[in-house]
């Protein structure tokens, strides 16, 4: 609550205007149960760091998934299986997926101030965070139907980023593919469920981003960063969430 009130105050007083969408909107926290046969994914954005920077978030299938932006979160149904999640931003930030059905999984987006511009990387929370840090974030809901059809309208552009960021992949040795795996794939792992995430480095393609005017990067340096991974996530059964 604290970083998001001096985020923005420090935009308004460098007369700025923080990262935004056309597809992402302000909405009440949604129930974190999927419907029967479906899975969720929530992506959560937990500090302020790179104000500008927006991080599209999509799938191998050029599927669009939504918008990340600073200090915010947002939730989705998806259908169950393997699929590559690809962060849209600097550079190609790509995590590996391995969804069931009835299950709620967590991605934290991370973005790191860099000489030049910020690194993005999309990564698997060493645990759920709390109730309460997630009653601290301002939930989102993406218009699907409508960044799909941006999408749409640049094939060649997406099918690009979703190309480098399956040579990032390839590229990764096994402890950086743990750090960036949700879902089964991860659970198997020996003696990762305690392991903790880290910033990463990735290559960055030379390609156009989404991108918003915004704060300047020096405004980061005002934030702080919540612990997510202090209390685990008590998942409850509850109404089911608004959909895609």
């Amino acid at each position: 609550m604290i970083a998001r009130a001096v985020a923005g105050v420090a935009c308004a007083l460098l007369a700025l205007g923080c990262a935004s969408s056309p597809f992402m909107t302000d909405a009440p926290r949604p129930a974190l149960s999927p419907r029967p046969g479906a899975a969720m994914v929530v992506f959560l954005r937990p500090d302020g760091a790179a104000p500008n920077t927006t991080v599209r978030i999509l799938d191998d299938h050029n599927r669009f998934l939504g918008d990340s932006l600073p200090n915010r979160c947002f939730a989705l149904e998806v259908e169950p299986g393997e699929r590559l999640l690809v962060g849209w931003g600097a550079n190609p930030a790509p995590l590996l997926a391995s969804l069931a059905a009835g299950e709620v999984y967590f991605v934290e987006v991370s973005l790191r101030i860099g000489a030049i511009s910020s690194r993005t990387s999309l990564l698997a929370p060493a645990l759920a965070p709390s109730q309460d840090a997630l009653a601290g974030c301002t939930f989102q809901r993406s218009d699907q139907a409508a960044g799909q059809a941006w999408l749409d309208a640049q094939p060649g552009v997406s099918h690009e980023q979703i190309r480098r960021a399956q040579e990032v992949w390839a590229r990764y040795d096994e402890a950086e593919r743990r750090r960036r795996q949700i879902g089964a794939r991860r659970e198997a792992g020996a003696g990762f469920k305690n392991e903790r995430s880290r910033n990463s480095r990735v290559a960055s393609p030379h390609l156009e981003q989404p991108r918003a005017i915004g704060c300047s990067p020096m405004t980061a340096v005002f934030l702080s960063r919540p612990r997510w991974d202090k209390v685990a996530f008590n998942r409850k059964k509850s109404a089911a969430p608004w959909g895609d």
